[in-house]
């Protein structure tokens, strides 16, 4: 089996409950369910909206300053703000 492109190991346990493990080499990756920047800025390229809107991000500026000259309008939201489309 493969997880994020790795290979993965069923390991037995105490016969209660089977666990996965990711090799020792791995034991860092995180996932977290949410893709990376790069991708998100790639999709976001390949896709080329006329308005980005990043919501649900830590860093919402990254997109402003990455996008600049690509087309593409950031608009970035403020707490208690609204955004006309």
């Amino acid at each position: 089996m493969r997880g994020f492109g790795l290979p993965v190991e069923k390991k037995k346990g105490n016969g209660k409950k089977s666990e996965w493990e990711i090799p020792e080499a791995e034991k860092g990756l995180h996932a977290s369910g949410h893709a990376c920047g790069p991708d998100l800025l790639r999709i976001a390229r390949e896709i080329k909206p006329q308005v980005l809107i990043p919501i649900h991000s830590e860093a919402p500026e990254f997109y402003k300053n990455k996008l600049r000259g690509s087309g593409i309008e950031v608009r970035l939201p403020e707490v208690c703000g609204s955004i006309e489309l």
